[in-house]
């Protein structure tokens, strides 16, 4: 078993070993590097990386990075989960700050009675911003006849789920 393994961290990231006032788990590279290392995993070994990771080392891992370090390895472990907060940050921003709030309504009134949502399935996150943004904002005042015709020859008309 190789020392990092024996002293409770898997993989590439070798750790101090049991000495006086030192945490074991804590990861010997500098956030950089640690980074870097990260990044140039294959996702297949990243994933077996993160999961062969108990709670305390999970945490010293990430203990001293940046928060843009932080969203980089949020963004390894779930993708999906940065485009949906990233999502809802647009929607909140928009709804408040716009100048025009009425048509930020109109816009969720289509995208509600269309029954589009981010977590109707998997590739829903991936293509709303092209549908609200080319489907729907563009007919945002329409009638429902009007607003459907677009929708239907849309490529991006998203399918039940």
């Amino acid at each position: 078993m190789p020392a990092n393994e024996q002293d409770g961290c898997p993989g590439q990231f070798p750790t101090r070993r049991n000495s006086p006032g030192k945490d074991r788990s804590h990861p010997l590279l500098p956030p950089q590097q640690r980074i870097g290392r990260l990044g140039a995993m294959q996702q297949p070994e990243f994933d077996s990386f993160r999961k062969a990771l108990k709670p305390p080392q999970r945490a010293a891992l990430i203990a001293d990075l940046s928060p843009a370090q932080r969203e980089f390895v949020d963004a390894l472990e779930n993708p999906q989960r940065v485009v949906i907060d990233e999502l809802a940050s647009q929607r909140l921003t928009r709804d408040i700050y716009s100048s025009a709030q009425l048509q930020e309504v109109m816009t969720d009134f289509w995208l509600n009675h269309f029954n589009v949502y981010l977590h109707k399935n998997e590739e829903t996150p991936y293509y709303l911003v092209s549908y609200e943004r080319d489907v729907i904002r563009p007919a945002r005042w329409a009638s429902l006849k009007t607003c459907s015709k677009p929708r239907a020859q849309s490529g991006n008309a998203p399918l039940p789920g």
